[in-house]
């Protein structure tokens, strides 16, 4: 019993590679929100990698477009199909490189950056005072003097 292997479909292809796309652009959300905590270039670095690796995805999901354009195409020659397919390798293992490569960049540059000086300690942008009482009002009653017994006469 012999059955056929065929490949994924252009929507199951898509669809692999979507998540990796959403996950790889929050990442670089994530990295440009925290740009203040890990600096300046930890951040740019961690968010250009990550925009490497989604378009990476990118053309992954073109070049699964394309080549099965091309292989139900009515001009379909053997050369310019493997051709196209060896310029979408080569762009695959580019990007991917690049965007790994910067990705481990900002992870060393986070990891090398000097915490900043604490010449002042971290205030708090609210003001310090208590909301409550006002500050016309007297804020607590006044004590009252402890009552005392009579003195005691021992005659």
């Amino acid at each position: 019993m012999s059955e056929t292997v065929e490949p994924f479909s252009n929507g199951v292809e898509v669809g692999l590679r979507l998540p990796v796309i959403l996950v790889a652009l929050a990442g670089v959300v994530l990295a440009l929100v925290l740009i203040r905590r890990l600096g300046a270039l930890a951040g740019l670095l961690g968010a250009a990698g990550g925009l490497l690796i989604a378009a990476d995805q990118v053309v992954n999901i073109a070049w699964v477009l394309h080549l099965t354009a091309m292989a139900n195409g009515d001009d379909y020659d053997a050369d310019t199909y493997v051709t196209a397919g060896n310029a979408y390798t080569i762009a695959d293992v580019v990007l991917v490189t690049l965007g790994v490569a910067l990705l481990i960049g900002a992870v060393v540059a986070a990891a090398l950056r000097k915490p900043a000086a604490t010449a002042h300690p971290q205030q708090s942008p609210f003001p310090q005072q208590a909301p409550f009482p006002h500050p016309q009002q007297a804020p607590y009653p006044q004590p009252q003097q402890p009552l005392q017994a009579p003195p005691f006469d021992a005659r």
